[in-house]
């Protein structure tokens, strides 16, 4: 069985422009601290997501969710 997480996904409309992109991911970088600071989160990682919709493309980040907040579980795919 594999490895439990939590998703966060937003969904956006548009052409991808590289200067707005850093931040999507604080925003979403938010929403997972928010989750762990409310105790949301019990699975080993989070993943984030941002879909580019009018692209039909996934962007993805992923994190181990118990030292999110030092900043050090960002694995990137």
């Amino acid at each position: 069985m594999g490895e439990e997480q939590n998703e966060i996904w937003d969904f956006k409309t548009g052409e991808f422009q590289s200067a707005k992109e850093g931040g999507y991911w604080t925003q979403l970088l938010l929403y997972a601290h928010g989750l762990s600071v409310l105790k949301f989160h019990q699975k080993s990682k989070i993943v984030l997501k941002i879909v580019y919709t009018d692209e039909m493309k996934i962007h993805e980040k992923e994190f181990n969710a118990h030292i999110l907040s030092d900043g050090q579980g960002r694995r990137e795919r």
